[in-house]
């Protein structure tokens, strides 16, 4: 019989709550992307062009951070900096290809535009900042953390993680599973 001790039936439910939690960051950013995507579609007032221009790169790379958020676990820099590759390779593919209809434009483009490489950097930093800030609004209602990883049983341990101290093995496990290298809420 393979029986579960305390420790690591914590550690698999601290698991599961962060992918959980960090899944539905992901969700909630593409939403919102899209949702920018969608008004910046409809607009159609002053400045059309700079609106759907800019702003719709700005949408385009919050979604493609959201997506590999969703799909890929590794350090937010990572991911920026991989959205950013994506996005630029799509804006230089621009001067030999381009777009034809309403969803060629949308999804490589239509004309390449320097600017647009601001607005890139904008969506990725905003993107980047919408999951610090959820990072932080997580810790502070204790889904992130080490204060409650001490009820799991665990003192003090020597094992540290990026930026933090775990108060028990099974949080170290769901620092190291989170991929933040942080540690996760533990909660009995």
């Amino acid at each position: 019989m393979n029986r579960v001790g305390p420790e690591a039936a914590v550690a698999a439910a601290a698991k599961d709550r962060a992918r959980l939690t960090l899944k539905r960051r992901f969700v909630w950013l593409g939403a919102a992307a899209l949702a920018i995507g969608v008004a910046v579609l409809l607009y159609r007032g002053p400045a059309r062009g700079v609106i759907r221009g800019h702003f719709g790169d700005v949408a385009a790379t919050m979604l493609v951070y959201a997506v590999l958020g969703l799909m890929w676990r590794a350090r937010p820099a990572v991911r920026a900096a991989a959205t950013m590759a994506i996005a630029i390779a799509v804006e230089v593919g621009q001067t030999v290809w381009r777009g034809e209809g309403l969803v060629g434009e949308l999804v490589v483009g239509s004309t390449f535009d320097g600017w647009d490489f601001v607005a890139y950097g904008v969506g990725v930093a905003i993107a980047v900042a919408w999951e610090a800030c959820n990072d932080r609004a997580e810790s502070s209602r204790g889904y992130a953390g080490c204060a409650t990883a001490a009820a799991a049983g665990g003192g003090r341990d020597s094992t540290t993680t990026v930026g933090s101290r775990c108060d028990s093995q099974a949080a170290t496990f769901a620092a190291i599973e989170n991929g933040h290298g942080r540690c996760a809420a533990v909660k009995p």
